[in-house]
Formats: structure tokens, C-alpha cells, sequence
């Protein structure tokens, strides 16, 4: 009889931590259908580039938004990515930008850009004029001094923004008249709650995301949790992966310090030929020698390649065009990367 007790009693635990695994609702990731490791062409570079916040392709014009040179962006023709000049002024003109971007507002065409004028909340469009961008027009999105993070056009002249700390929501989506006509929950990962010193969610739960082309699934990949959703255009959750393959580890310490948590998911994730990119960074709290990762999802979820960079690196911009990837490493400020990207 013991014996029988002693095999219920491990079936009981069993069972309870698989619908512990089932409620959260999670698709657990061990391992991605295809890897490899890619080595970079090194393009030396006699323009510093210092502080960039993204980098974009249009066509074929690779640039990179840097938060606080005179010229806010830096040109290259493509494939070779040559260095062709600088663009983009501060300033009250109807054609300047009044103060920093929102690196999580771009939205690319072939020969345009559009992204929010953080501090005045207009959503302005630069097309691509006399070798240089130059903005053609801009609409207003949100009353000034509106809080909002990110912006991410879906369909219906409807719109998604992260959420901030004064709307304790994870992703909110907008309606064509500004006002919010859905919103969702923050995750219950970890325990936020330390009585020293509790950490808000909109930190802990830090995000970039990514809309499909056709403007119908929208994918978030989060900075301190080796996660990535998947939600189509009313914020309905379609997939939730947990990617564990190590590093995964996450854990905040009781005094809160973000900076010293591992950091997973990094810089801008892109929609490139029906796939979605994303740069992992997997670096533990000051751990600098780390190789980053590229890994490759589809619109349904699937893990389909994971392949690793020869260095660490902080943006990434993709051509599947030219079948290239375009890389920066911030603390190196002459180089810019150059990798064949690989066929599926």
C-alpha cells in the first residue's frame, strides 16, 4: 500500500506541474529548428558614429538615427554600405525635428520613413529627397505631454503603444480618434512586490515589438525575460513563447537594480520576408564578452533559426533585398558589421 501511495504522491506532483505549465499558457522553446554562427565583414567607418539609437533600410539607403549629433542621421548606399552623407537637423521648421525620436516608432517604406517627434507627439514622415530624408509631413497623435512609449500602426488607422507608469497597462491599442479601445495586463513572471523597494512592471516587463506587413499580428520581445507574445490587431494573445535555452535565467534582486539583470532581447526586432528578426543579446549584468544571437520566428510562433554573431552587438538592420544584415556594436564607434544572411 505504501508503495502505491509513494507512486500516487509523484503523479500528483507531476501532474500538478504540468497544469501549473498550462495555465500559464505558455509554448516552451528548448531548441530552434536551425543554427549556426555567422562571421562579419568588417566596414571601417571615418564618421564616429556615437550614441545610435536604430538603424533603418529603405530601399537601398541603410541610416542610423544617433540621439545627439548635430545631424541626426547617418546615410549609407547599399549593398556595400558606403558611406554617402548625413541628414536630418533640429529645430522649429515645419522640415526639422523638434527633439529625440522614439527608436520604437520607425516605420519603413522603400523610400520613406515615419516615426514620433517625442516631445510635441507628432507622427512625422521623411521620404527620401535630393540624397537625404527630409520631412514631407506630420499629424498629430497624442495631446503634448501625453505619456506613451513606442508606436505601432495596425489596421484602421488604429495603433498600439507600450504601456508607461501612468497607465499601469502592458500594451494599449488606439483607436483612429486617439481614444483607447483596448488594453492588456501586465504578465505575473516574477514577484515585483519587494517592500524596499517594489519595481514597476513598465521595467521589469521592458519590450520592443514588431507589426507584420500586413498590419495584422504585432510580436513583442522582452528585454529581462527571454519571452516573446505574439498578438493579432485587437491585442488578442495568439502565442506566448518561452524560450528556454540558456542563458534564461531572470531574477530581480530585491533592490530592484534593472541594469543588473540578465538582458535578453535588444534594439528594434524586424518583419523581413515573412519572418521575424530579433537580436538576443544574452548578457548577464556586466558581462561584456557574450556573442549575440540572431533568432528567427514565424508569424505563428515557430522557432525556426538561431544563429550566433561572432561578436556582441547593439543594432541590427536587415536587408532581404541584398540577403544582408547590417550591425553595430555601440562601444566600438568605426565599424560597422556586414553578414550574409542565411536562407531558411
Amino acid at each position: 500500500m505504501a508503495r502505491y501511495l509513494s507512486i500516487f504522491g509523484i503523479l500528483l506532483l507531476l501532474c500538478n506541474g504540468c497544469t501549473h505549465t498550462a495555465h500559464e499558457g505558455a509554448t516552451v522553446v528548448t531548441s530552434f529548428a536551425q543554427t549556426d554562427s555567422l562571421t562579419a565583414e568588417i566596414k571601417k567607418i571615418a564618421e564616429p558614429i556615437l550614441l545610435p539609437r536604430y538603424m533603418g533600410i529603405c530601399g537601398d539607403r541603410l541610416f542610423i538615427y544617433k540621439e545627439k549629433e548635430e545631424f541626426m542621421f547617418e546615410l549609407f548606399s547599399l549593398p556595400e554600405a558606403e558611406f554617402t552623407g548625413c541628414s536630418g537637423t533640429r529645430g522649429q521648421d515645419p522640415d526639422e525635428w523638434v527633439s529625440l525620436i522614439d527608436p520604437r516608432s520607425f516605420c519603413l517604406t522603400d523610400t520613406a520613413f515615419s516615426a514620433i517627434d517625442a516631445s510635441v507627439s507628432l507622427l512625422k514622415t521623411a521620404v527620401w529627397t535630393d540624397s537625404a530624408f527630409t520631412v514631407s509631413h506630420q499629424r498629430r497623435v497624442r495631446e503634448t505631454g501625453q505619456p506613451y512609449q513606442g508606436f505601432y500602426p495596425v489596421n484602421d488607422g488604429r495603433y498600439v503603444t507600450l504601456g508607461s507608469l501612468a497607465a499601469p497597462k502592458e500594451l494599449c491599442l488606439f483607436d483612429s480618434t486617439n481614444e483607447v479601445i483596448k488594453s492588456t495586463d501586465f504578465p505575473q513572471w516574477t514577484d515585483l512586490n519587494d517592500e524596499d523597494n517594489p519595481l514597476a512592471p513598465a521595467f521589469a516587463y521592458a519590450k520592443t515589438c514588431v507589426v507584420s506587413p500586413d498590419r495584422k499580428r504585432i510580436a513583442a520581445f522582452y528585454s529581462y525575460f527571454k519571452r516573446m507574445r505574439i498578438y493579432d490587431e485587437h491585442l488578442n494573445l495568439l502565442q506566448d513563447m518561452d524560450i528556454q535555452i540558456k542563458p534564461f535565467h531572470t531574477h530581480f534582486s530585491p533592490a530592484g537594480h534593472v541594469a543588473q539583470q540578465p538582458q535578453y532581447y535588444i534594439g528594434q526586432p524586424q518583419a523581413v520576408n515573412g519572418c521575424i528578426y530579433a537580436l538576443c543579446s544574452n548578457a548577464a549584468g556586466g558581462e561584456e564578452e557574450k556573442r549575440s544571437e540572431l533568432h528567427i520566428f514565424d508569424w505563428n510562433g515557430k522557432a525556426l533559426a538561431c544563429y550566433t554573431f561572432d561578436r556582441r552587438l547593439s543594432l541590427i538592420a536587415i536587408s532581404g533585398r541584398h540577403r544582408k544584415i547590417y550591425a553595430l556594436n555601440k562601444a566600438v564607434e568605426d565599424e560597422l558589421y556586414i553578414y550574409e544572411l542565411p536562407a531558411l
